[in-house]
This record gives structure tokens, C-alpha cells and sequence, in this order.
């Protein structure tokens, strides 16, 4: 019964990721939104007062949904002992970059800078802007946290938020782009937790031995 649940509920991620993959590049056909879309950036790019300190401390900000961060952060996890964890992250890596890549194969969105050259950006990338590497990196960490029930999930949510207004502060992301990496980035994060940390493999490997190990063996 168990087993027959997990795999209903991967098949619903799974078409739910689907779902996700096909929803705001519909959406991005289309002139109103667009322009829409261009409109909020705006507003959280360039209508307010900027400070060199705000710069940098959203520049750093920023790199916490980053592939060198979330590695660094597995391989610190798996020296600690926490295996799956590690496993997990880097599925979620290997995954969103994937999905990443082959959406913006097929959607070539210029980045906010290049249409607006006048911007202030602290940045510059050369691929598509959409979807939010950045922010499927965060998402996919709050969503393994979310598949395990673990008490971070909440913490975390507040990074989920923040790394992808960072994208839009430092000019190379639309608020679709983030919204789409968050809704992908999520759901990916669920998937690989799910299969990686609730399937019965200990999250915490190193620990379990050592409990095992000083258990009294029979002579």
C-alpha cells in the first residue's frame, strides 16, 4: 500500500513538473503579460534608491541558489555522514540543470539588461533568461527539506523568496523567470527527496552505524 502511494505520488509530481514546464511559457506568448512582466521588474529593478552595501549584500545573496554552493553544501553533508541528503542535492542539481538547459534551447528569452540596456545590473549572463537557474537551485533545497517534513522547510522558504528577488534586484531575471524556476526548481526538490530520503534511506547514515556499532554484540 505504501509503495503503491509513493509511486502515485511521484507520478503526480512528475505531471505536475510537466504542467509547470508548459505554464509560463504559454504564458510568455503572450504581449499582455509580457509587458506586464516587464512592468514589475521595473518596479523592483530601478524605482527605488540603490546603496553600494544593499549591491553587495544581495550579490551574495544570490550565489546561495548557485550549483557551487548547493555542491559545496553536499559534499559537506556527506562528509558529516548525511549521505542521502547529499545524494539528494546532487539529483536535484543534475535535474534542474537538465531541464534548464533544454528549455532554453527552445526558449530564447533576451536577458533584462540586454533589452534594457539603461538598467542598473550588477550581473551579466550570456544564456536565456528564462527559466532562474539561481532560483531552481533554492527551490529544489526548500523542496527536499519539504519531501523529508524537516523543521529548516520554513527557514528556508524565506531564501526561496529572497534569492529570487535578488535575480530581479541585480538585473538579470524577469519575475517570470524566477517564478518558473521556483515552481520547477520545487517540484524537482519533492521528486528527489522523495525518492532519496523517504524511502527508507537513513538521512543521517553515519549516526545509524554508530548506534548500531555500540549495541552489545552477543559473545
Amino acid at each position: 500500500m505504501y509503495t503503491q502511494f509513493l509511486t502515485r505520488r511521484r507520478a503526480v509530481l512528475l505531471l505536475l513538473l510537466a504542467a509547470s514546464l508548459l505554464l509560463i511559457p504559454l504564458l510568455l506568448q503572450l504581449p499582455s503579460v509580457l509587458e506586464w512582466d516587464a512592468d514589475l521588474f521595473l518596479a523592483i529593478n530601478s524605482n527605488y534608491q540603490r546603496s553600494e552595501l544593499v549591491d553587495v549584500f544581495l550579490c551574495i545573496l544570490t550565489e546561495f541558489g548557485g550549483i557551487p554552493f548547493l555542491v559545496v553544501l553536499s559534499g559537506l553533508l556527506y562528509a558529516r555522514g548525511y549521505r542521502s541528503w547529499a545524494y539528494a542535492i546532487i539529483a536535484a542539481i543534475i535535474c534542474y540543470s537538465a531541464v534548464g538547459l533544454g528549455t532554453r534551447i527552445f526558449i530564447d528569452r533576451p536577458r533584462p539588461y540586454i533589452t534594457y540596456p539603461w538598467i542598473h545590473h550588477l550581473q551579466t549572463v550570456y544564456n536565456s533568461s528564462y527559466p532562474s537557474g539561481h532560483s531552481m537551485g533554492i527551490a529544489s533545497l526548500c523542496g527536499i527539506l519539504l519531501a523529508e517534513r524537516n523543521k529548516l522547510t520554513i527557514p528556508m522558504a524565506i531564501g526561496v523568496v529572497a534569492v529570487p528577488i535578488s535575480r530581479i534586484y541585480i538585473g538579470v531575471h524577469y519575475p517570470l523567470d524566477v517564478v518558473g524556476g521556483v515552481m520547477i526548481g520545487l517540484l524537482i526538490g519533492l521528486l528527489v527527496g522523495d525518492i532519496f530520503l523517504r524511502e527508507g534511506v537513513d538521512a543521517g547514515d553515519e549516526k545509524r552505524q554508530n548506534e548500531t556499532q555500540a549495541e552489545p554484540r552477543e559473545l
